[in-house]
């Protein structure tokens, strides 16, 4: 495993910059809205995403660019494009809760190439890049992740969103013995949950947009994404040989 490319340091630069200006937001009323899918979206999500736009525009004026809050923009058949969520967990941050992230992934030719998910909350950053790896960033030290071996679904802990419907998590509980970690709405924050042995979980990305940073942070640790939204059982994420 070498040193991280220029592609992924910038996701990262851009990343941690969104997550700062996303934390210093909080300490003022948040502006909400909704979408014209009724989702909720916030001052900061713009924010974010214009810092996060920005950056990788002024560096790569050649790949295009997805982003949740503004679409596509960039040529039309580009060899990279960038997948931007500024805010996912839009929910827990205007209410401010943790369990919320800044999420940048990229695609080559329509593959997974690297991707960061960044929990500003706090301060841990997911990363990952093809033929490299995936890691745990934290203030100090980058620790390579691997998903776990564990096999028994029952032994494994599950993470969900908050607003989890109660009965469902009874009758996991009651008939399979199953233990639920605290919620986190963030699908991205959850993801990052396969490499350490922490548990198992089963999120469902709310977006195309979001598939991205979530492949390359569960492919390069080792793991398996299932996903009926891609049109088939699941995507095979074990690492390439």
């Amino acid at each position: 495993m070498g040193d991280p490319s220029p592609l992924l340091d910038a996701a990262r630069t851009v990343a941690l910059e969104a997550g700062r200006r996303v934390m210093e937001l909080l300490r003022f009323p948040i502006e909400t809205s909704l979408k014209a899918d009724h989702s909720l979206v916030t001052n900061a999500d713009h924010d974010a995403n214009a810092i996060i736009c920005g950056g990788l525009r002024r560096q790569f004026p050649d790949h295009g660019i997805l982003s949740e809050e503004t679409g596509w923009e960039g040529p039309s058949t580009p060899e990279y494009v960038w997948l931007i969520d500024p805010i996912d967990g839009t929910r827990a941050f205007v209410k401010g809760f943790a369990g919320f992230s800044v999420m940048v992934g990229l695609l080559r030719e329509g593959k997974p190439h690297a991707g960061v998910v960044y929990d500003p909350w706090a301060q841990t950053l997911f990363e990952a890049e093809r033929g490299q790896g995936a890691f745990l960033v934290g203030p100090t030290r980058r620790v390579p992740l691997r998903v776990s071996k564990h096999s028994d679904w029952l032994a494994m802990s599950v993470i969900t969103s908050k607003g989890f419907p109660s009965d469902v998590q009874r009758g996991f509980e009651q008939k399979c013995g199953s233990r639920f970690l605290d919620p986190i709405n963030s699908v991205g924050v959850k993801v990052g949950y396969f490499g350490p042995p922490i548990g198992r979980h089963l999120p469902q990305p709310s977006s195309r947009a979001s598939l991205g940073h979530l492949c390359a942070v569960a492919h390069f640790g080792g793991g398996r994404w299932p996903d009926d939204a891609l049109g088939r059982d699941s995507v095979d994420l074990s690492p390439e040989r």
